[in-house]
């Protein structure tokens, strides 16, 4: 099978890439007899597994309704599929999709950018990916597409790296935090906005608990770092704030497996792919509490609102419970065990074979 893809530069460096990435990576491990065509803006290199076939081209796909854009889809990229015989193609955005002669789906990641999309280039879909419970009932409540029609695909791949050990954690603290405590932010969609409310949270808890403890950012986008280096640089704890990115996939792991806690600001209304990944190296998380982390509630301190006083009471409750830590870590590890990525990625799969084969 032969599978197209619509893929900007966010799907290197976006919560949504990051999955979408995954779901890809699954069906090449499934079906290593499967070719993926990536039609992109920039040149970038998605950490996939090296099963399967994976071609990337660069082209500049334009501005919403540009003269650029119809050019892509109009001439560019139906000659494209005639060439490289696709058979299905995936979007990633909703006004990428547009009259191809062969099965089409969308892996949506808002459900807001459906309700006041165009009806007629929704009946242009064969079926719609998504990646939350919430966007499955938000979608289907639309009455826009029928529920058989959404493919729902909710999880995380197990992470390939073994679990380092209290040694290897110890000399990781030791090595970026001089052996102090710390707390972990890992989201996609850090920017200027969240990391200030990140900043500020951690300010209230340093006042409060007069404490050494430090706070660590990973950043998945290297563009935001200078722009949030600036907003460190007149920060009054910022000696205890290490920004970081760029970091190779086990330096990365060691970090988070080493934090006292995640954070996490981000508001996105799809899997919290970085709250599951401090689940898999038992880490306790502290989050925005929006309708799709309210489903999980059980194994997370949920936050209800977007300010630092409730993050930084959150912060505290940790740093004075430290059974409560344990256990939290300790159901987050064991909820993993809730979501069958491999089987809904497989019954992905053989949606995408019927549909090819009508």
């Amino acid at each position: 099978m032969v599978i197209g893809i619509c893929a900007n530069e966010y799907f290197s460096t976006s919560a949504e890439g990051e999955i979408n990435r995954m779901i890809i990576d699954e069906l090449k491990s499934i079906s290593p007899e499967m070719n993926f065509y990536f039609f992109a803006d920039t040149v970038f290199s998605p950490k996939f597994s090296k099963v399967g076939h994976a071609h990337f081209f660069a082209v500049k796909q334009g501005e919403k309704n540009g003269l650029r854009r119809k050019w892509f889809q109009t001439v560019y990229l139906p000659k494209a599929i005639k060439k490289t015989g696709i058979e299905v193609m995936i979007y990633l955005r909703p006004d990428e999709v547009c009259r191809q002669p062969i099965p089409q789906f969308l892996a949506l990641n808002d459900a807001a950018l459906i309700s006041s999309w165009d009806i007629k280039r929704m009946n242009l879909l064969k079926a719609v990916i998504v990646t939350s419970t919430y966007l499955k009932v938000a979608l289907a409540q639309l009455h826009l597409i029928s529920d058989e029609k959404i493919s729902l695909v909710e999880g995380i791949k197990n992470i390939g790296f073994n679990a380092p050990s209290f040694d290897d954690k110890y000399a990781a603290k030791e090595a970026y935090t001089g052996g102090k405590p710390f707390f972990v932010c890992t989201d996609f969609d850090i920017d200027a906005e969240k990391f200030v409310l990140l900043l500020k949270s951690f300010s209230l808890f340093k006042q409060r608990q007069q404490s050494n403890w430090c706070l660590v950012v990973m950043l998945r986008n290297k563009k935001k770092q200078n722009v949030l280096n600036d907003l460190l640089s007149n920060y009054k704890y910022r000696t205890d704030v290490k920004l970081m990115s760029n970091l190779h996939p086990a330096e990365f792991h060691l970090i988070l497996a080493s934090a006292y806690c995640l954070i996490s600001v981000s508001d996105a209304e799809l899997f919290p792919v970085s709250v599951f990944e401090s689940f898999f190296h038992q880490v306790p998380a502290i989050a925005l509490n929006t309708k799709t982390n309210s489903e999980y509630a059980d194994v997370l301190k949920v936050v209800e609102q977007k300010k630092p006083a409730p993050f930084s009471e959150k912060m505290m409750i940790f740093y004075k419970d430290e059974a409560l830590r344990e256990d939290l870590a300790t159901k987050g590890n064991d909820f993993l065990t809730k979501f069958d990525f491999e089987k809904q990625v497989s019954e992905l799969k053989t949606m995408l074979l019927q549909t090819k084969q009508r």
